[in-house]
């Protein structure tokens, strides 16, 4: 599968829609197409590549 909602709103750092979407059940663990997850797209989770 594709990014879903969870890997979109982490991957633009949108941490109040990620927090709505596991609050009803999104799962943090899903890997899409490329074998990540939400976490790995998350640019708080790199402090090191955003400065």
């Amino acid at each position: 599968m594709g990014n879903a909602p969870l890997h979109d709103a982490a991957l633009q750092g949108r941490m109040e829609i990620a927090q709505v979407l596991l609050e009803v059940g999104a799962d943090v663990h899903a890997a899409n197409n490329a074998g990540k997850t939400p976490l790995d797209l998350c640019p708080a989770a790199r402090p090191w590549e955003h400065g």
